[in-house]
């Protein structure tokens, strides 16, 4: 009685004593490095990149790019049905609407996207939210 005491016990202190965790730690330290989340990851968060690839700083002393005050016409029609798709949703979402509407995807991240002449990009806040979309000419 006192074996199988002994032995009981044994097996329950060796299967305690394992950690289990649902990713490695070389996976977490990546992710660490990357800014990431196991949720954003490949959700427009690229691990194998540093925080700094994946959230630029945004610099609101920079000149306006050509692209953004050049904005009229056709493109400025296509920007705004754009944003009443996309404007507030998180990345993934975003994503799925532009791939309904018939949009080509120009990058990994699905930040820019192409269809009729017209390229699109994204304007992702930090929480992983579209703010905008920036519409050009091909």
């Amino acid at each position: 009685m006192n074996r199988i005491m002994i032995i009981t016990t044994g097996a329950v202190l060796l299967a305690s004593s394992f950690n289990a965790s649902a990713i490695s730690e070389a996976y977490r330290k990546q992710l660490a490095r990357s800014g990431c989340t196991q949720l954003t990851d490949g959700n427009g968060c690229d691990s194998h990149k540093t925080r700094a690839e994946n959230f630029p700083p945004k610099n609101s002393t920079a000149p306006a790019t050509p692209a953004a005050t050049a904005m009229s016409g056709p493109a400025a029609g296509v920007a705004h049905d754009l944003d009443k798709k996309v404007v507030g949703k998180y990345q993934g979402q975003a994503v799925d609407a532009m791939i309904t509407d018939g949009w080509k995807r120009l990058n990994t991240r699905g930040t820019k996207w192409s269809k009729a002449g017209f390229t699109a990009e994204f304007d992702i806040n930090t929480n992983g939210q579209v703010m905008g979309t920036v519409v050009h000419p091909q």
